[in-house]
């Protein structure tokens, strides 16, 4: 299809082929030739495609085609990583553009490097994008994907461009000028064999090797004028990357085709910058090896800088039991505690915490100390764990239902002081260690002041095992501080008023339940405890969230898909809700759009926010809320809360935007 606009005066003519029938250089050719008849009444005689044709089928019936074949037999039986610049299952995507110029440094030490190397640009390109591979992905040995124009005559329009496979071996500690070389080889002999289509390569890669892709990434090379760089093909879909390096007016651009539904325009930039910066720093740092070259930009640093600016103020010289007690004193009479129909205010739950204080310091319990808690879902669960932590002690949360051989190992492991109970569970304890039931009655009668203060910030508040699944339970322990900045910073993002209440449903020996444990009384609010075993059961849940005005639920996602699966009127019981907070397991974007159609339907206004973070980091380091407008491909882990900082390495190298590493947590 051709046709032309006219802007401001100014005529462009479009024209548009099908990709099967023509490939970039055709494009241009077809702009030379209209550009020939207009300027010039000069005409082109084009020559048949036809004879193209006939040269190839003579190829596939010659000895050259078997040569060719047993050639490419050898590389693919080195069995070579596929390497992805990301991870995707679209095979094909809608096509976008980015186009970069290198600077004059860039390009300097480029036309040097390749005089000094009698190498071409091209290579040095994939040299570069072989470091990207080796030093961001990790990857030793791979493909990248070179174009090869076979046509033997310009004045021909078709398909000529072959894409062959350069195998890379980039092992061990090889630096980029070994790299180069390495490069500069593998090309050449590829391009020795680089008569046979790829359509057949990749049938033979399937059929005989069950492999649909060699690589991510392919390059060309091309030297046009400005008016051959108003031709360039555009293609509508993407199967991959494609770099084009075009000198054009003595100026080398890097044009970029991707699809825009797995790539963001900055994510390649980004990978532009690293790779640039991966061949001058490869070019000037001679002796490096590439997986240890530099690749972060300044504006990368600028980026990691503001990213990471989470200074924020909170009480960090107060326990969270101070804390807690100064809310007491401000809101005495708002309702603390709900379970089934009973209600404590702050003074009263106070009260009760305090008796059991002093009882355990009758075990002459000191700082980062632990005193075990094995209790069902209730008010006494709860007056545990702030009864360990006024009496200074650190809690040790123990599912009464867990085998007894784990809840022995647990005992013995953390050695406490004390264990505190109250279960239906018939539990067999230690006689050596001193047990306080409190289903006993008038065990919480007593002494009710608050006790003196013994906790420094820096003291455990509590230390939670893991479920073991990898070996033996580990236990992890966190600080006061931890657990202060964790609550400020919750009530800054999903802020709480004073009677809105909390949701406590996690069992308490995983550590999301820390948020709902302590979060509540920031803000003089309520928690509400959901009746035993109903943890698992969406209905119920719904039921008990509508009957306490609930405005806080948390959930791992897989549950909350099955909670999004309840009926109409369920649903109806939660719109309610102000937030709902998912960790502990990946939030998939399905999910999220599940969530906010439902939710949205029944007119509620409830955010879903994505939290994350080891149980070592205090609970949670990151977080991102995604809205209901939400389009990305997936659902990120976000921003560093309050005071954490959040970095990407390689060893002790950073890693640069969209490059694979450790995620590695620091702060408060």
């Amino acid at each position: 299809r051709f046709f032309s606009v006219s802007v401001e005066g100014r005529t462009g003519l479009f024209y548009q082929l099908c990709p099967v029938i023509c490939d970039y250089k055709s494009m241009i050719y077809i702009g030379r030739m209209i550009r020939s008849y207009i300027e010039n009444g000069i005409e082109y005689c084009i020559s048949p495609y036809s004879a193209y044709v006939d040269k190839e089928n003579k190829y596939i019936s010659s000895n050259n085609f078997k040569l060719d074949i047993n050639y490419w037999d050898k590389i693919f039986n080195q069995n070579m990583d596929v390497a992805y610049i990301k991870d995707n299952q679209i095979k094909d995507g809608i096509a976008a553009r980015s186009i970069f110029v290198m600077d004059d440094l860039q390009q300097r030490v480029l036309e040097h490097f390749c005089e000094s190397k009698n190498v071409s640009p091209l290579v040095v390109l994939m040299s570069g994008i072989a470091s990207y591979f080796k030093g961001a992905l990790g990857k030793s040995s791979f493909y990248i994907g070179a174009a090869v124009d076979k046509r033997e005559n310009e004045y021909c329009i078709g398909v000529f461009e072959n894409i062959i496979p350069v195998a890379v071996n980039a092992e061990g500690n090889i630096d980029f000028s070994d790299l180069t070389s390495n490069v500069e080889k593998s090309y050449s002999e590829a391009l020795l064999h680089s008569d046979i289509a790829y359509i057949d390569l990749f049938e033979k890669l399937y059929e005989e090797y069950k492999q649909e892709a060699l690589y991510d990434i392919v390059v060309s090379y091309s030297t046009l004028n400005d008016k051959d760089a108003n031709c360039l093909l555009y293609m509508e879909q993407a199967e991959n990357i494609h770099i084009n390096l075009i000198k054009c007016e003595n100026k080398y651009h890097l044009v970029y085709d991707y699809k825009k539904n797995v790539f963001s325009a900055e994510e390649i930039g980004f990978l532009n910058s690293h790779i640039l910066l991966l061949i001058c720093n490869g070019i000037e740092n001679s002796d490096t090896p590439v997986s240890e070259l530099e690749m972060i930009s300044q504006e990368e640093y600028d980026l990691l800088h503001h990213f990471n600016d989470t200074t924020a103020e909170y009480p960090r010289d107060k326990t969270v039991v101070e804390f807690f007690e100064e809310k007491v004193r401000q809101t005495p009479d708002n309702i603390a505690v709900l379970s089934g129909n009973s209600k404590l205010t702050y003074i009263q739950f106070n009260e009760k915490v305090n008796v059991l204080a002093h009882r355990l310091r009758a075990f002459d319990i000191k700082p980062d100390e632990f005193v075990a808690l094995i209790a069902d879902r209730s008010v006494e669960m709860l007056v545990g764990i702030f009864g360990i932590i006024k009496a200074g002690g650190a809690y040790v949360p123990i599912d009464p239902k867990f085998p007894a051989e784990r809840i022995s190992f647990m005992l013995s492991d953390c050695a406490p002081k004390a264990v505190v109970v109250f279960t239906e569970e018939n539990i067999e304890l230690p006689d050596n260690i001193p047990v306080i039931d409190l289903s006993t009655p008038g065990i919480l009668d007593g002494r009710s002041d608050n006790p003196e203060h013994i906790n420094k910030p820096d003291d455990l508040i509590y230390c939670i095992y893991t479920s073991g699944t990898t070996g033996r339970p580990k236990g992890v322990m966190n600080r006061h501080q931890g657990i202060m900045n964790l609550m400020h910073w919750m009530q800054s993002e999903y802020p709480l008023k004073e009677n809105e209440v909390v949701l406590q449903k996690t069992t308490y020996v995983f550590d999301m339940s820390v948020s709902e444990l302590f979060r509540w009384f920031i803000a003089g609010a309520g928690i509400a405890l959901l009746k035993r075993d109903a943890e698992k059961e969406p209905v119920e849940i719904a039921e008990e969230i509508e009957k306490y005005g609930v405005a806080v639920s948390y959930f791992v996602p897989s549950m909350l898909s099955v909670f999004m699966d309840m009926p109409e009127k369920s649903i109806e019981k939660i719109k309610g809700l102000k937030y709902i907070l998912t960790s502990g397991e990946a939030l998939n974007v399905d999910l999220v759009k599940k969530f906010y159609n439902r939710m949205r339907s029944v007119g509620s206004n409830v955010r879903i926010g994505n939290n994350y973070g080891p149980t070592e980091a205090s609970v949670y380091s990151t977080f991102y809320n995604p809205e209901p407008d939400f389009n990305l491909s997936y659902v990120p882990i976000g921003k560093p809360l309050f005071n954490m900082k959040v970095y990407i390495l390689n060893g002790l190298k950073l890693c640069g935007v969209g490059v694979i590493g450790e995620l590695c947590i620091a702060g408060d």
